[in-house]
């Protein structure tokens, strides 16, 4: 099961309490008490026990108030390194929400541009958004059709779906590629299903997180 580095095993304490075996700083001043419930942590200076994860223990400690009272024992120095912790990370956030974007629109272009190519050699624009209806319209046009098909009966919608279905493949197979994805995969009804949510959600779907993926998404799955 993929975990993120927060997440990837436990140590026990001289206290019997456990620790994550992280890097992340909020675990220099917070344990879990009880194994049975690991969203729940206690500060090591003051005793207070709280749920919300190691972020809100950063924020205990650094004196950021909102979702929990602040640690009476840390110093100036605890509270200004874990409060440089959480600004770093909102930069980390904000740079990984315009890399998104920036892959969207990266994206986005490759696809259009892959698909003008073999509308322009047809002499054709189609709408830059097709949807479900599209599949049963015919482009009237007739010259164009005679034009590009040089007399021949031809469905040119059907070529136009055929170029864009090749140029999202792509991008899936690209993906496969990386992530060492076994082929069989991809004949599973589940992975069907899920391109189909896919096409219908639209554009702008945010990604699961690992955190999402080895928690609550498992939990449903499982449930």
């Amino acid at each position: 099961m993929a975990c993120n580095a927060s997440t990837t095993s436990i140590g026990s304490t001289a206290t019997g309490a456990h620790k994550r075996n992280s890097d992340d700083v909020g675990w220099e001043y917070g344990v879990i008490p009880d194994k049975s419930n690991m969203d729940r942590l206690k500060c090591t200076l003051c005793g207070k026990v709280f749920g919300g994860g190691i972020y809100r223990m950063k924020q205990h400690i650094a004196h950021v108030t909102g979702n929990v009272s602040s640690c009476p024992k840390s110093t100036k120095d605890d509270q200004l390194k874990c409060l440089n912790y959480l600004n770093e990370g909102k930069l980390k956030k904000k740079a990984k929400k315009v890399h998104i974007e920036d892959l969207r629109v990266e994206a986005r272009q490759e696809l259009h541009d892959s698909v003008d190519e073999v509308e322009n050699s047809l002499g054709l624009k189609a709408p830059n958004v097709i949807g479900p209806m599209d599949n049963f319209t015919n482009i009237i046009n007739p010259e164009e059709v005679l034009k590009a098909g040089k007399g021949k009966n031809i469905d040119l919608n059907n070529i136009v779906r055929k170029e864009r279905i090749l140029a999202v493949h792509k991008f899936i197979s690209r993906w496969a590629y990386e992530s060492a994805i076994p082929f069989h995969a991809f004949e599973r009804d589940s992975f069907k299903m899920m391109l189909e949510v896919i096409g219908q959600f639209g554009t702008g779907l945010p990604c699961p997180t690992r955190y999402a993926l080895s928690n609550p998404l498992l939990k449903l799955e499982v449930e």
